[in-house]
């Protein structure tokens, strides 16, 4: 499909030009995109950096019931370093 919308996006250049812009793009696309853009994005976490990271420890600590190597792991980070983190 994408392949397909940057064919025609191409074919609609004028002589001279080298970009693609929203003007060569399908309407139905742009009403899409414009549509994406208007919903709030999901579930993005606001604060400081150091709540949102103590959150998503404690999150994963309790999907993994309390196994901090299992929560290390989802949390992509190593058994020591999410020690440091809960000191």
């Amino acid at each position: 499909m994408l392949r397909s919308i940057l064919r025609t996006a191409v074919a609609m250049l004028d002589p001279g030009e080298t970009r693609i812009d929203l003007a060569h793009l399908p309407d139905d696309l742009i009403d899409e995109l414009q549509h994406v853009t208007d919903q709030a994005p999901p579930d993005i976490p606001t604060g400081k950096l150091a709540e949102i990271s103590r959150a998503a420890i404690q999150r994963a600590l309790q999907n993994a019931n309390g196994n901090l190597s299992a929560a290390a792991r989802r949390l992509g980070i190593s058994r020591q370093t999410l020690y440091r983190k809960l000191k």
